[in-house]
């Protein structure tokens, strides 16, 4: 009841005041301010009362409202109802530049990647222009999508409205590049930048460390502390991985004490790294003073961190250690339940393999190939063949119904 009586009130004063103002501006932001005052009082029922005050704004005649429109698309596309966003859109008379920037961003928190895309297209066409944020972040959906030609699209718009002056946006184009695999466009932006900053040098390093291009990585590293710009961890980090990607597991670690000798904290990530290399060289030792480490810095809250943890101590033949880290994780990833699983079936602990498969597929994580995968190679390796093939058997099931009904992942 105190909701309508909030609601009529509501409307009461916009109507008064839509009549006794000729000032569109103070009269929308007026609405506006009003909607966002109930829908944050404690006693607005959510969704539903949206969807209610929405339906009364339509019937009202107030939905042609461009700044009521963007109001709504940022509500629905919070609720993940994106379907219903794009609809208040589409039914907007004036599409406005800020609108279109509104449901370009909103279908981009909702991943709808090929949406936002042919969004900006159109905008185009409607000589609407894009924020410097919605570049930023529609560049960014092109490297996810490894979309190339529409990246290149965007770095044209960029060129044409002469936005390359906005650091941001050429550290995105960078980075869309080097995930499309244009390692060259990259550099050539780089290049032509006028001022780099962090985040700019970051990209390029990170483009030549992943496309495996490690010793010009370290020139640029080193042009950098040249420049008078201080390397952060995420600096650290993309050399990591890069050498962590190329097989390089020595220079891995090599570089984890360097990051540590320039006096950086490690974080999950280079920990990652630094766990992943001991692994391949086997240097347990270190793996445990690594451990030692996640446990002082309170690292332990990362799966990744977890999951390289139990399959160090698998390999290393600590299965009660792996456990232990294993059961300590959190919100445990495929590749967590995978590990232990496998460790459970080389031990020939088949048993326990098959309790953790079904915990696993109890909580919502399906098997996937290396699930099976693990488990034919222990009982194969143990001489339980009939077992092996009835996992095998289990895999074409499974295969079928995943062919039969997609929506099974």
């Amino acid at each position: 009841m105190l909701f309508w009586k909030n609601l009529e009130v509501l409307e009461v004063t916009h109507v008064r005041f839509w009549r006794s103002s000729r000032n569109c501006i103070i009269k929308e932001w007026n609405l506006i301010a009003k909607l966002s005052l109930l829908f944050n009082w404690h006693g607005f029922d959510g969704f539903t009362g949206w969807v209610e005050i929405h339906a009364c704004l339509i019937k009202k005649g107030f939905h042609v409202d461009v700044h009521l429109s963007c109001a709504l698309i940022n509500y629905y596309g919070k609720c993940w109802d994106i379907d219903r966003a794009n609809q208040v859109f589409h039914e907007t008379l004036y599409q406005e530049d800020f609108l279109w920037n509104t449901i370009i961003m909103a279908n981009l928190r909702s991943e709808r990647w090929e949406n936002a895309l042919e969004l900006f297209r159109r905008m185009q066409f409607a000589s609407a222009k894009a924020t410097g944020g919605t570049t930023v972040k529609l560049l960014q959906a092109c490297g996810k999508l490894r979309a190339l030609n529409e990246g290149k699209q965007i770095h044209g718009y960029v060129l044409r409205f002469g936005l390359v002056s906005n650091t941001s946006i050429c550290n995105s184009i960078i980075s869309m590049y080097s995930r499309n695999n244009r390692l060259k466009l990259a550099r050539a932006v780089f290049d032509s930048m006028e001022e780099h900053n962090l985040s700019s040098w970051n990209s390029i390093i990170s483009s030549y460390a992943c496309d495996g291009c490690l010793n010009e990585a370290w020139d640029i590293f080193k042009e950098m502390e040249h420049s008078n710009i201080k390397p952060d961890i995420i600096t650290w980090n993309s050399l990591l991985s890069g050498h962590l990607l190329q097989g390089s597991f020595e220079m891995v670690l090599n570089s984890f004490r360097s990051l540590q000798n320039a006096g950086f904290k490690p974080d999950s990530c280079s920990v990652t790294s630094a766990l992943q290399a001991v692994i391949e060289l086997g240097f347990f030792k270190l793996g445990k003073e690594i451990h030692g480490y996640i446990m002082r810095n309170k690292l332990d809250y990362d799966v990744y961190v977890c999951t390289s943890l139990v399959d160090m101590y698998i390999k290393n033949d600590c299965l009660d250690k792996a456990q232990a880290v294993f059961h300590h994780t959190k919100n445990k990833n495929i590749c967590a339940w995978n590990s232990l699983i496998s460790g459970y079936s080389f031990k020939g602990l088949f048993r326990n393999a098959a309790k953790l498969l079904n915990q696993m597929e109890e909580e919502g994580i399906k098997p996937d190939l290396v699930t099976w995968n693990s488990l034919v190679s222990g009982y194969s390796m143990w001489g339980h063949i009939e077992e092996a093939l009835a996992v095998i058997n289990q895999m074409k099931i499974w295969d079928l119904l995943l062919m039969w009904c997609p929506g099974l992942l």
